[in-house]
C-alpha cells in the first residue's frame, strides 16, 4: 500500500499508523472460545482461565498470530498457554472436532452462527479475550481514484449498511 502497489486493502487494522495512509474502521471482530453445548465447562458462567487448560485445544495450522493472542490471554492470567492438541486448515474440521469431543478452540465470532448450527456455543470466560478492528486502508491523496471510491462505498454498504 505504501509503495503504491495496492490502492486499497480491506484488513485487520493492527498495523502502525502512518500519515500517508487513511484507515477506516468498519467493525470490531471478537475472537471467542467455542465448545460443544454439552461440554463440562458450559455450566460454569464465569470460567477461570486455568480451567481451560484441562481440555485439549484445536488451532488453525500455521496461525502463529492467533496462537500468540490466545497465549497472551493466558499470560495476562499468569498461566502458560494451552498446548496444541490438533491443528487444522479449515473451520469445518475445527467445529467437527469440537462437536465430537471436549475440545476447545478460539475462532472469530463471525463463525458463531455456523458453529451454533453444529451444536457449539461460546464459552463464557472471565476477563477479556481479544478483539481486532477490521476496516479498510488506502493512500492519502488529493484525488482518490474513482474505482477506489466505488470499492470503499460498496464495502461500507455491505459491512455497515451505509
Amino acid at each position: 500500500l505504501l509503495n503504491g502497489d495496492l490502492d486499497v486493502i480491506c484488513t485487520a487494522l493492527n498495523f502502525p499508523r502512518n500519515n500517508m495512509i487513511i484507515m477506516e474502521k468498519f467493525t470490531e471482530l471478537r475472537n471467542i472460545i467455542f465448545a460443544r453445548k454439552a461440554h463440562p465447562l458450559q455450566s460454569d458462567k464465569s470460567l477461570h482461565p486455568a480451567r481451560l487448560l484441562d481440555y485439549p485445544w484445536v488451532f488453525f495450522a500455521n496461525d502463529s498470530m492467533g496462537y500468540q493472542r490466545v497465549a497472551s490471554y493466558f499470560a495476562a492470567n499468569q498461566l502458560q498457554p494451552p498446548p496444541i492438541s490438533i491443528e487444522t486448515n479449515t473451520i469445518e474440521t475445527m467445529v467437527t472436532l469440537i462437536a465430537s469431543g471436549d475440545y476447545l478452540a478460539s475462532a472469530p465470532s463471525l463463525a458463531l452462527e455456523f458453529a451454533t448450527r453444529l451444536g457449539l456455543e461460546e464459552l463464557k470466560v472471565s476477563g477479556a479475550f481479544w478483539s481486532i478492528d477490521l476496516g479498510i486502508a488506502y493512500r492519502r491523496s488529493v484525488h482518490v481514484p474513482p474505482a477506489v471510491t466505488s470499492l470503499i462505498s460498496a464495502i461500507r454498504e455491505q459491512v455497515i449498511g451505509d
